[in-house]
């Protein structure tokens, strides 16, 4: 297997952004499979990101995984007696940055180092399931596609004050059905991408519209919500004033009647079922909406 780039040009040097800009990246593969839990989340967002259209700005968890992976891949080198080089890997458009390749192309090395080590939920996956987190198996089924390595180690790391003190890890294999799914999605996706095509958009999209009939739509609920606030909010001071003046009496007059009762403190539902399954008695579902008002 020959690497898909010089060594010199891993991992964040210029030649290596050009690369990825179009392929298809092992780290982007969650979002292509609709599972990742960050944006870009789905393969429209992915395509928004790709042709330039959005971004991922780089957080500090980024730049903390970006400077611990040196000393993390040293750590798993010490831990398993085994050398590990970074290595871009390649099946046609299809890529993989590698963080670490034994010298004998078995072993795929991928290191996580989550803020809170030992308490994130990607520790707890290796150490309780034995396995990465979703998005996390396939970022490692494709750089097993793309290599052809016969196994991966998928180490989390937890560090403190930047060293690396503990490591959890486990086997990842090759899953050939999860191959032929990358390789069909990639395929499907790349016509977009070339095109310069958006995808078709899914349930976890978000539409983007800036027509005339959304924005007087927009407009009208806008106005409409003001006064619907203000009104509560003169609503709420009236009552209170009413209440007020009844002395804590049921009083009528003027057309409305105001009436004192009691009303028994509500059950603890929580409490009082915990550790029931309430799944038989739930009602069926239904598509719901919610309007908020953005900067």
């Amino acid at each position: 297997m020959k690497p898909a780039l010089e060594p010199h040009h891993h991992q964040d040097s210029p030649e290596w952004h050009a690369y990825r800009g179009s392929r298809g990246n092992a780290s982007e593969v969650a979002a292509l499979m609709d599972c990742s839990p960050w944006f870009p989340r789905t393969p429209y967002e992915l395509w928004l990101v790709k042709t330039g259209r959005a971004s991922v700005s780089s957080t500090a968890a980024m730049r903390r995984g970006s400077r611990l992976e040196p000393f993390a891949r040293a750590f798993a080198e010490r831990l398993h007696d085994e050398i590990y080089e970074p290595q871009v890997v390649a099946r046609g458009r299809i890529s993989a940055s590698l963080d670490g390749l034994s010298f004998d192309g078995r072993v795929v090395l991928e290191i996580k180092c989550p803020q809170q080590g030992r308490e994130s939920a990607t520790w707890i996956a290796v150490s309780e399931d034995g396995r990465p987190p979703e998005h996390y198996w396939w970022q490692v089924q494709q750089q097993l596609y793309c290599s052809g390595a016969e196994r991966a180690r998928f180490v989390v790391c937890h560090a403190e004050n930047d060293e690396i003190v503990d490591a959890a890890e486990c086997t990842v294999l090759p899953d050939l059905e999860a191959h032929a799914a990358i390789a069909s999605a990639w395929e499907a996706f790349f016509p977009y991408l070339d095109a310069d095509t958006a995808p078709p958009q899914g349930e976890r999209d978000v539409y983007a519209r800036n027509d005339a009939e959304w924005r007087d739509a927009v407009a009208q609920w806008k106005e409409s919500k003001k006064w619907l606030d203000a009104a509560r909010a003169a609503e709420a001071e009236a009552r209170q004033a009413l209440i007020q003046l009844a002395g804590g009496q049921s009083t009528e007059g003027a057309g409305i009647r105001l009436k004192r009762y009691w009303k028994s403190g509500e059950i603890d539902w929580r409490k009082a079922t915990a550790g029931m399954d309430l799944e038989p008695y739930r009602k069926a579902g239904g598509w719901h909406y919610r309007i908020s008002e953005q900067d």
